[in-house]
């Protein structure tokens, strides 16, 4: 059987016993012994054996290092006064406990005298003779690098404490003047030493019963006694027993890395027929790898002269290669991650320059293309200033590391959202602003800096490049039809999309060179129900996909982007509508003045200001009373104060000083002013000088021509602030951003991300959920409701076919016809039916009838939509036919009206704010078409969409 852990070597272990020489089982078995010497000796754990008085007999080298102590002035101190008084007392349970003959395995913060406030994972096992307890064994493996982000993972470092005990050879350990320290069960066994004699710990005893067995004892006694004092040597001969056994004999030196000789390790095997040895080293070395699988580690040995590498199975497993396969040092590090390959060469070379410890994690590249963390610990070996070997471990921490980047990707997930909502509600900034934001947020949360955003053009008819990252830079500008490459195909199909490979992906651009990008990945974005753009990310690594919980994370920002866009430009067009009140009222041959609902005047018009002499500063307020005639000011102040308190219109007379000094009367009027929801905003209000006309005889008839002139230009005015403030109210992001944000959270919670529901919470949040879709809807409504009031929406029209948009929108919802089970037909001609319209305002409208009639029809039902030309060709009319509840006669005047509602058999079912087919009228009206309506109560409804061709 092929020896699993020594590849460097071609010996291996016969099965026929038969034929096999003496020799070849001693070098075998010299192997072996270098192998638990470099373990106990370099591998960087502490390994001790402590006495039932609290005392180390026995440490190893690692010693050390940790406490600055060479090992020998260790041995047989207290462990309080090597480890520290605060170590002691937090380690006195432990201690307690194993020496009641427990076995420990524990992971605590140790605060070591020396060797400093430590994580540590140790074991404690109890040396029983007699059923007494004479002392312990002890690993402990430093775990403070890793314990602030793994607190749940604890590595087993049990394997040298197995090996002492479980091993079937004898192993005594005596220190520099050949006095016992340490032994296992093993050895006492094979000495058959009595439990009278190895429970007193007396050597000489020991040592003379032990010689009464021996054929030789006089030439073993020799032969010790040369070893001891050759330190630089080491021993391998065989024992000859006076009962017939036979025993290996290894025997080594115990130095420290400063050659300091501590004593001697003697391992003892019995050799008496080769069948056993053989079988006590598979026992051995299949109890050495079941550790080492148990803990997911493997051991690692290079020779650096031959360049032979040798790997343990588990070590294969760990970098995914096959059991059978070779390694070499080159093909080692081709399996390492790219990102990973410079660090870990540079970290190899400088442990061989200086012949340093070294701990690193690092990723592996399995041939199946998935990645794996790694821990690694090594050292190099020096001889004259030469690197001889390297020997060192692999322990898999790939559980630990994904549950660090699940953590990491969900903070940044959470700050990505945070900031982007954060952006939304603060900075209604320019669009490219924005879509920087929106981009540098997508391309952090994806740890990738290659990205782009592309953005619908004016004519609707292609997606150009507004920004771009990374190796897409280049490509600002850039411009697609509609199903070309990723974001072409997106944009079609109005889903997100994914490719784990783009050189070989069909649906690639032929101009785009190869080699760029390996996996990458678009998603829309939407402006109400419509595409107007695709953000993408790509990562240019050999990485196989995009995790699904980054595609999630981004789908949420996508949400979120096309909010910040859709606020973006409703903010310039609030600003429009502000540029527009204020330039109508600086031009108006009347003082116009604002004031808000806590009765405090915020602006005045430029005829104020140049007959006044004053700033706005110095007017806002009140403190345009500076500047009205002290005998008139405390009854303008009574009117003006009761009326805000009633909120009616009013109507005075007082003096206002010019800025020359002269005081004249004025006529001021003022207006409440509410928005669509009746809260009070505050008034307008209008001033005309009426000196020169105060003491005429027709100053009744002129003042009431000034009034009608005024009450229109006011009633001018407050219809256009009206519009604006209903505007800003309405498109403000305090309605929006809210809602968002709720959705946002309520679909984590709905994911999982805070962890599993009960199905109760289930159904409470898909309430929630849904409650706020309704709510978004609301909003976008009364949003495209202000903008058709307004007269702000301007047409875009082209000639399109009608017919094939129908059949587009027919596509798009199929999925909600088959939802409610409702049958769906398209009667269209052969021929293709042109119409000059807004392509994307007019497929609204039709979507919304056609929502509306499935919406009011029961399940099982049809719903016909039809096109066709009238025979002059002048007019193109679309149907949209159901089988639904109807609508009775008196109730279709009500029908186009604002927020106007019927009362049906299915309106409370189906909700809704009541101005769906009030905007759509208004959009049919600007084509120059018109709407109308056939309906019998309890059979159905058709609307007849009439259009200029």
């Amino acid at each position: 059987m092929a020896n699993e852990f020594d590849t460097s070597t071609n010996k291996s272990i016969p099965k026929n016993v038969t034929t096999t020489s003496t020799q070849d089982i001693i070098d075998y078995k010299h192997l072996s012994e270098q192998r638990f010497k470099l373990i106990i000796e370099h591998v960087p754990v502490l390994i001790s054996y402590v006495d039932a008085g609290h005392r180390y007999r026995f440490v190893n080298k690692q010693y050390e290092a940790w406490f600055g102590h060479s090992t020998e002035d260790i041995q047989g101190k207290h462990l309080r006064e090597v480890l520290g008084a605060k170590a002691y007392k937090a380690l006195k349970p432990h201690i307690d406990s194993v020496l009641a003959g427990n076995t420990i395995s524990f992971e605590t913060n140790v605060p070591y005298k020396g060797a400093g406030n430590r994580y540590v994972s140790a074991n404690y096992i109890p040396h029983i003779e007699d059923n007494k307890v004479v002392g312990f064994f002890v690993m402990v493996m430093d775990l403070s690098d890793r314990k602030k982000i793994e607190e749940n993972l604890r590595y087993r470092t049990a394997l040298l404490e197995a090996q002492s005990e479980a091993t079937p050879d004898g192993i005594l350990i005596v220190d520099a003047r050949g006095k016992m320290l340490s032994f296992n069960k093993r050895f006492i066994q094979m000495w058959k030493i009595p439990k009278h004699i190895s429970g007193a710990n007396d050597d000489s005893a020991a040592l003379k019963y032990a010689m009464t067995q021996l054929v030789d004892p006089k030439g073993f006694i020799d032969r010790v006694n040369y070893l001891y004092a050759h330190q630089d040597e080491s021993s391998h001969e065989e024992v000859y027993f006076k009962d017939g056994r036979v025993f290996d004999r290894y025997g080594l030196p115990v130095e420290g890395d400063d050659g300091q000789y501590y004593g001697w390790a003697w391992h003892f095997r019995d050799i008496t027929t080769q069948k056993r040895a053989e079988e006590k080293i598979i026992l051995r070395e299949e109890q050495l790898r079941v550790a080492l699988k148990a803990s997911r580690m493997g051991v690692w040995e290079w020779d650096s002269q031959n360049r032979k590498l040798t790997w343990s199975n588990e070590v294969k497993r760990l970098y995914g290669l096959k059991i059978s396969e070779s390694i070499t040092y080159e093909k080692y590090i081709s399996l390492l991650h790219p990102d990973d390959q410079p660090r870990m060469q540079k970290t190899i070379a400088n442990a061989q320059k200086t012949g340093s410890k070294y701990t690193i994690e690092h990723r592996v590249v399995w041939p199946d293309g998935s990645i794996h963390w790694l821990l690694g610990k090594g050292q190099a070996f020096l001889e004259n200033g030469k690197i001889v070997r390297m020997a060192g471990i692999s322990l898999d921490i790939d559980d630990r590391k994904k549950a660090e980047e699940l953590y990491q990707s969900q903070n940044e997930y959470l700050i990505a959202l945070n900031e982007t909502a954060l952006e939304i509600a603060r900075g209604l900034g320019g669009q490219l602003s924005i879509l920087k934001i929106i981009l540098s947020r997508a391309t952090k949360l994806t740890q990738t800096p290659n990205g782009y955003i592309y953005l619908m053009d004016d004519d609707k008819s292609q997606l150009s490049v507004r920004v771009a990252t990374g190796v897409f830079k280049p490509y600002i500008g850039h411009v697609i039809k509609k199903g070309e490459g990723l974001a072409g195909k997106v944009w079609k199909t109005g889903k997100h999309l994914t490719v784990g490979n783009y050189d070989i992906w069909t649906g690639r651009q032929a101009t785009f060179p190869k080699g760029i990008v390996s996996a990458a990945v678009g998603l829309p974005l939407y402006s109400g129900r419509r595409i107007i753009g695709v953000i993408a990310l790509g990562y240019d690594t050999p990485i196989k996909k995009f995790p699904a919980e980054k595609i999630t994370a981004l789908k949420r920002l996508a949400d979120l982007a096309s909010i910040a866009l859709d606020n973006s430009r409703l903010y310039l067009e609030s600003q429009e509508r502000e540029e527009r009140f204020r330039t109508l009222a600086d031009t108006a041959p009347v003082f116009i003045w604002l004031a808000d609902s806590d009765k405090n005047v915020s602006y005045f018009n430029k005829g104020w200001l140049d007959y006044a002499g004053r700033t706005l500063e110095q007017e806002m307020n009140s403190g345009w009373e500076e500047t009205i005639y002290p005998a008139d000011l405390l009854e303008c102040r009574r009117i003006y104060e009761t009326s805000f308190d009633a909120r009616v219109p009013f109507t005075q007379e007082y003096r206002l000083r010019r800025h020359d000094g002269q005081f004249r009367w004025m006529l001021d009027t003022g207006i409440p002013r509410f928005s669509s929801a009746g809260e009070f905003l505050g008034y307008i209000g209008s001033t005309v000088d009426i000196h020169d006309l105060k003491n005429t005889t027709q100053r009744t008839l002129e003042l009431e021509a000034i009034t009608a002139s005024l009450t229109e230009q006011r009633a001018e005015l407050v219809t256009l602030n009206n519009a604006k403030d209903e505007f800003i109210s309405l498109a403000s992001h305090q309605l929006r951003t809210p809602a968002t944000g709720v959705k946002q959270f309520i679909g984590m919670l709905l994911e999982n991300y805070f962890g599993e529901l009960t199905e109760d919470q289930r159904t409470m949040l898909d309430y929630a959920y849904e409650s706020n879709e309704r709510q978004l809807e609301v909003i976008n409504d009364l949003l495209k409701v202000a903008q058709v009031d307004a007269g702000k929406v301007v047409l875009a029209k082209e000639k399109h076919d009608i017919s094939d948009m129908l059949e587009d929108i027919m596509q798009e919802q199929r999925a909600q016809f088959a939802k409610r089970k409702q049958r769906v037909v398209l009667d269209r001609p052969t021929e293709a039916i042109f119409a000059p319209v807004d392509v994307r305002r007019m497929r609204m409208v039709v979507e919304n009838l056609i929502d509306n009639a499935s919406k009011y029809t029961p399940e099982g039902k049809r719903i016909t939509v039809s096109i066709n030309q009238t025979k002059s060709g002048e007019f193109v009319t679309i149907k949209v036919k159901d089988e639904g509840v109807g609508i009775a006669e008196e109730d279709i005047s009500k029908l186009f009206q604002k927020f106007s509602r019927l009362d049906n058999p299915l309106s409370i079912q189906v909700g809704g704010t009541g101005i769906g087919l009030y905007w759509a009228k208004k959009i049919v009206d600007l084509h120059g078409g018109n709407i109308t309506i056939k309906s019998i109560s309890g059979e159905g409804s058709t609307f007849i969409v009439k259009i200029p061709a």
